[in-house]
């Protein structure tokens, strides 16, 4: 999928959430492999409330699939 398209997909309630995200495809999505995109794409069907605590770090990822998609991204800002 192109940028401009997960850009859209980005679009969120939550600003924060928004923020974070397309900066990980500005400057990390790139680096993901092929398995990691769809998961990433997966990752955009999560709700806001998934996703903010996931993102500001407060609740653990360590039982969802995205747990290392979700550091890379927390890297990425």
């Amino acid at each position: 999928m192109d940028k401009a398209r997960l850009s859209w997909q980005c679009r969120r309630g939550m600003l924060e959430v928004e923020l974070l995200l397309n900066a990980f495809i500005e400057h990390g999505y790139n680096d993901l492999n092929a398995t990691e995109k769809q998961l990433f794409e997966q990752l955009l069907c999560c709700s806001d409330a998934e996703l903010c605590p996931w993102l500001l770090g407060q609740y653990a990822t360590e039982n969802t699939p995205y747990t290392a998609l979700i550091e890379k991204i927390l890297a990425c800002t």
